[in-house]
């Protein structure tokens, strides 16, 4: 399976290389490609490669979003049109308040309601730490290339 990754931080980092060890071909969508501080973490992912946001996404299978959350919309609007692609939201709605981290969202409107208005044509996923009424979350599987992809997605 063909994922895209955009972010290349610790999450992204973490979720190429283990993706990449069960056989994943993994590309990173991020700012400047050709920043060497990406080098390490794209090597590590198996010998990702590393794309603009709007490249990495073009191929896709699975396209994980693993940005700060304030980033979120300008990597989406980066990505173009998702229109039934899978993108799988690991990111935390936080950020650094007076006493340290905080949420920024939450209060009356979830991050993944959040993210889902910014791509809704998209086929959306949230990652097993999120939680929502078990009526609302269906589990999914994707296959591809005789490997699965688990991910929880809302029911529309």
């Amino acid at each position: 399976m063909q994922i895209a990754i955009i972010g290349a931080g610790n999450v992204g980092g973490a979720l190429g290389k283990a993706w990449a060890r069960a056989g994943h071909a993994i590309t990173y969508g991020v700012p400047d490609p050709s920043d060497e501080k990406h080098r390490a973490t794209a090597e590590a992912a198996g010998g990702a490669g590393l794309f603009s946001v709007g490249q990495a996404v073009q191929r896709a299978d699975a396209i994980v979003l693993a940005v700060p959350f304030d980033a979120v919309a300008g990597v989406l609007a980066a990505a173009g049109d998702l229109s039934g692609q899978l993108v799988i939201d690991v990111t935390n709605p936080l950020r650094l308040g007076a006493a340290g981290l905080e949420l920024s969202l939450g209060f009356d409107r979830s991050a993944a309601e959040h993210v889902a208005s910014l791509v809704p044509t998209a086929d959306r996923g949230r990652d097993a730490h999120c939680w929502a009424p078990p009526a609302q979350i269906r589990t999914s599987s994707i296959r591809a290339s005789g490997s699965y992809l688990g991910c929880l997605t809302a029911k529309r």
